[in-house]
């Protein structure tokens, strides 16, 4: 069972971790924790750990995109998106919750939403990254 679970909340952050620098450790220190839990719980642990890792990038990620915005109107767009985020983030994953998951809610849920905020995540520093190499025009 608990190498199910460890399966499944490694397939959830697989395909968003390949397109991540950091993803490889990341991916390492969930392994090294998941391989450490000898129960469920422990297992959560190990996935609420990640996500609140996966969202301390986030905020970084927001604030290096949202600073490199120059051009008013597109900043304006960006923050109006991340508000639209947000409101789906808080949506996103609620059904892991609802019952037919039995202990394995403790360990996916938390997988659901760190790979949520590791796809944008992703999206910012693309971003960012994009933003350091054009130049731009201030608005």
């Amino acid at each position: 069972m608990k190498r199910i679970i460890l399966a499944i909340g490694l397939a959830l952050i697989a395909v968003p971790a390949m397109a991540q620098p950091h993803a490889k450790e990341e991916d390492t220190a969930l392994k090294a924790c998941m391989d450490k839990a000898d129960d469920n719980a422990a297992m959560g642990k190990c996935a609420v750990a990640y996500a609140k890792r996966q969202e301390a990038a986030l905020t970084k990620a927001w604030k290096r995109a949202y600073s490199l915005m120059d051009n008013k109107d597109a900043k304006k767009a960006l923050l109006d998106e991340q508000r639209a985020w947000v409101k789906f983030k808080d949506k996103a994953c609620s059904f892991w919750n609802k019952g037919d998951f039995g202990s394995q809610i403790v360990v996916t849920g938390p997988m659901c939403l760190a790979n949520i905020v590791k796809n944008r995540v992703d999206q910012l520093n693309e971003i960012s990254d994009t933003l350091n190499r054009e130049p731009t025009s201030g608005n």
